[in-house]
């Protein structure tokens, strides 16, 4: 991880940070991924105002940030049953991929389902996102189709990391 980079909560005032990010994040895959209809699709209507709604009802967050307060990424997770976790997004700005926010961010969603009582933690991966879970502890189970918000639905793999207590 970059020295300069921090890990905070969630604040109030994040959403268009945060929807702007989440945008350029999606609209960056590569396309040997997805095809661009498909990634407009997935990047489809996120509103600013949900990442608040959202952390005030079912998921925890921790945003990555630079010393000069700019956000470079986020990770949101929930526990889905007393021993299960699920890590419901992760997103890193393209100009900050590869600086370690993506692990930092996921180590720390990870330590608290842990606390929470989690021995499994499950994600839905784009297959971009693939290779980052695998080399970090996650194996791919099954693929699927997932339909984004535009309404599309685009090819993307369950993967698990089984957690020792």
């Amino acid at each position: 991880m970059i020295p300069e980079l921090a890990l905070r909560p969630l604040r109030p005032d994040d959403g268009a940070a945060l929807a702007d990010l989440h945008r350029r994040a999606i609209l960056a895959v590569a396309p040997r991924f997805y095809s661009r209809a498909e990634l407009v699709s997935w990047a489809y209507g996120i509103d600013p105002e949900a990442y608040a709604k959202i952390a005030a009802t079912t998921e925890r967050f921790v945003i990555a940030e630079l010393a000069d307060e700019v956000i470079t990424g986020f990770c949101s997770w929930r526990m889905v049953d007393a021993v299960s976790g699920r890590i419901c997004g992760l997103y890193v700005d393209p100009r900050h991929q590869g600086t370690g926010a993506g692990k930092g961010m996921l180590k720390a969603g990870e330590d608290t389902m842990i606390d929470d009582g989690a021995r499994q933690i499950v994600i839905e991966a784009s297959l971009a996102a693939v290779p980052f879970y695998v080399s970090q502890g996650y194996f791919a189970e099954h693929r699927e189709l997932s339909e984004t918000r535009g309404g599309r639905k685009i090819p993307v793999r369950w993967m698990r990391k089984v957690l020792t207590p």
